[in-house]
């Protein structure tokens, strides 16, 4: 029988050298809200995906840049040990 064994294989940051996105698009991101925009629902439907794969996305916001990091689990077929 097969052992699966949960361990962080995925960290992806995606950097883009601009000041960042609206606040507006961070607050629909994270918080489903009526008359959502487009933007805003493709980022929130991303974020669910990620949550329902165990996972989180955090929002970095820096003075040059701004950041998503998006942090999965996969699950990994061990053998045992001999």
């Amino acid at each position: 029988m097969k052992q699966f064994q949960k361990i962080n294989l995925s960290c992806t940051k995606i950097i883009h050298p601009a000041p960042g996105i609206p606040e507006s698009l961070v607050q629909e991101m994270f918080h489903q809200s009526p008359g959502v925009s487009k933007e805003g629902l493709g980022l929130y439907i991303s974020q669910n995906l990620v949550k329902i794969m165990n996972g989180t996305v955090q929002y970095l916001r820096a003075a040059k840049s701004s950041s998503f990091i998006i942090l999965l689990e996969f699950p990994c077929s061990c053998r045992p040990s001999s």
